[in-house]
């Protein structure tokens, strides 16, 4: 008995470390498959109270779900001595913010300075597919629309208006992306040709009346100038001949496409769009 003992403890402690190993491994792979996607809103500079965060979260996760694009929101009082493009660059690539979105992400970080409050900034940092949807100009209105509320304090009205101005170009986006609005339909167009034909013709007529003279005439010798015509000479001289020369820029020497957001490289080789404001 104490022999089978003896062989069996052995065996039960090998299995208790395989068993706590293999809960090791898996507890990463786990939580990540539970935590599902990624956190649209981390307030790290805590501008908002819990109620506001859990309003904000259900926000970002709703509108970036129906534009299929991951539209987040990070504050930050702490840069670790990066500037703030680097800082917002890196949140996007190493949380995996517009991964699986087709329209990518559009990731706002606001960071307000623990040691000097006046030190405030905002930036936006799109990745790769985020800048096909928003260009530089649409990145520049969007943080105008903010900066009001945010200079004054006012962070969930910021957030808030933050999204929905994403929104608002994302849906531009579409509609350019689908060649626009649809154009009149066949029944307007050929009605607006008749009337427009109706109305010609009756002026027409109206001006062919004025023209009729009271009796015809044979010839055109009436008309004619008896004093005889007189030709004037003419004559263009060439006196000089100047040309200016422009160097046109190639495009593969423009960085990004401006038609869509300028794009930069991050630290870790991935390419980001973005545009960022002082308030």
């Amino acid at each position: 008995m104490r022999a089978k003992m003896k062989m069996r403890f052995p065996l039960l402690v090998m299995l208790c470390a395989l068993t706590i190993l293999f809960s090791v491994l898996l507890r990463p792979a786990l939580k990540l498959k539970a935590a599902g996607d990624v956190p649209l809103l981390s307030d790290a500079a805590d501008l908002l109270t819990d109620k506001e965060e859990d309003k904000l979260t259900r926000k970002l996760e709703k509108v970036s779900d129906k534009q299929d694009c991951d539209i987040a929101v990070y504050t930050v009082d702490d840069l670790t001595g990066l500037k703030i493009e680097a800082y917002a660059d890196d949140i996007v690539d190493s949380v995996g913010l517009g991964k699986g979105r087709s329209k990518g992400t559009a990731t706002l970080l606001v960071f307000i300075d623990a040691d000097d409050s006046s030190n405030r900034k905002a930036y936006v940092s799109t990745d790769e597919n985020g800048s096909a949807c928003f260009s530089d100009d649409d990145i520049q209105d969007v943080l105008y629309d903010i900066r009001s509320s945010l200079s004054s304090g006012q962070y969930m009205d910021a957030f808030e208006s933050y999204a929905d101005s994403c929104v608002s170009v994302l849906k531009a986006s579409d509609g350019a992306d689908k060649g626009g609005s649809k154009g009149p339909s066949p029944f307007w167009i050929f009605g607006d040709l008749g009337i427009g034909a109706a109305i010609a013709t009756l002026l027409g007529q109206h001006q062919k009346s004025k023209l009729k003279t009271k009796r015809r005439k044979s010839g055109a010798s009436h008309y004619a100038d008896h004093e005889g015509i007189q030709f004037e000479r003419r004559e263009d001289i060439f006196l000089d001949r100047r040309v200016e020369r422009t160097l046109r820029e190639r495009h593969e020497d423009i960085e990004g496409d401006h038609e869509h957001g300028t794009t930069h490289t991050s630290s870790s080789g991935h390419i980001h769009g973005g545009g960022g404001m002082d308030f």
